[in-house]
């Protein structure tokens, strides 16, 4: 199995050894906040609000990639031409299909990327890698979220369990956000609402 999770964003692919469907095992749960993410160009040429909801389209579409960021011009952009790069932990083939669009991410290793593009193509030879947030690399993580400040009231101790992308099963959506404010260097995001395993 393999989480990916950053910008609010949380993905589970699990192996399919069985050859059932890519789209039957994947699960991506965008939060408000991702929705509210300036809308992306995919590579089918349709635009999607947000980098979000392009990740939940490519769950169908596996060969779905971003292009640029902003809307989708009307005359289909010509990509570049591929080029086969295999992946060594996977023997996966990646494709390096990107262009020059500047929209930063900051990945989990302290690298910055130039667009999700980019980002896709290191996520496939470094499986571990994951989105810390949007922007270029600082020694510093972005400010925390108000809600860290908000305590938990007695009516959000009750149980509704909650599957974070850390593979734990979180008691409710109050112990999640503490578990996502403690460490903000993790970048917890929902998975599915209901036990992970």
């Amino acid at each position: 199995m393999v989480r990916l999770r950053g910008i609010g964003i949380a993905v589970t692919l699990l192996a399919l050894s069985n050859g059932a469907s890519h789209a039957a095992h994947c699960r991506v749960h965008c939060p408000p906040a991702a929705l509210t993410e300036p809308a992306v160009c995919g590579s089918d040429g349709v635009t999607y609000g947000s980098l979000c909801l392009l990740t939940a389209k490519s769950c169908s579409k596996p060969e779905l990639y971003v292009l640029y960021p902003g809307k989708c011009q009307t005359a289909k952009p010509t990509a570049p031409p591929i080029e086969a790069v295999e992946a060594p932990s996977t023997g996966q083939n990646c494709e390096k299909r990107c262009n020059d669009a500047v929209q930063l991410l900051c990945g989990n290793d302290n690298v910055t990327y130039r667009n999700a593009c980019h980002f896709q193509n290191a996520l496939c030879a470094k499986p571990t890698l994951a989105i810390a947030y949007v922007g270029q690399c600082t020694l510093t993580l972005p400010p925390v979220p108000p809600f860290c400040h908000d305590p938990c009231t007695s009516k959000q101790l009750e149980y509704a369990p909650t599957c974070a992308s850390d593979g734990r099963t979180y008691i409710n959506a109050c112990a999640f956000k503490v578990a996502f404010c403690a460490d903000q260097t993790q970048r917890l995001a929902v998975i599915h609402d209901g036990s992970c395993t």
